[in-house]
């Protein structure tokens, strides 16, 4: 919830500044923001086993990605600095025609786990890793 609302409240606060007479009410775009990032948390999820690999996130609407492993194009794991700190990490997974999903924000052990697996088709196969 923190990127956009923190996003919402500069833009908001530029608004208000920038504009004469505009007073506080640019700065109620912030809880709309707010409610988006809440909705972009709840639709992320993933899960792998049988082959494939099922990412899901949100942008305006909820997507899922559906894809088997043996036919991704790229995948990789992400840190930014304040991930790295909080010990959390981003998955993508590109597969071809430019499909691409990603899940953000996922415990940096989960988030590895899923890597590895990623680059070995047949354990993925083999075993189904849970989802949260």
């Amino acid at each position: 919830m923190l990127p956009p609302a923190a996003a919402a409240l500069v833009l908001g606060a530029i608004v208000a500044v920038a504009i004469p007479g505009a007073g506080w009410w640019p700065l109620l775009v912030v809880a709309p923001a707010a409610a988006w990032g809440a909705e972009c948390w709840r639709a992320a999820g993933w899960r792998l086993g049988d082959g494939r690999v099922q990412l899901r996130f949100r942008r305006m609407a909820r997507i899922t990605v559906l894809a088997p492993v043996a036919r991704l194009q790229q995948h990789g794991l992400r840190q930014t600095v304040l991930q790295r700190r909080a010990r959390l990490a981003d998955v993508t997974a590109r597969v071809g025609a430019g499909t691409h999903g990603h899940v953000r924000h996922l415990d940096a052990a989960v988030a590895g786990g899923i890597f590895d697996a990623l680059r070995d088709p047949q354990a993925v196969e083999q075993r189904v890793v849970g989802a949260p």
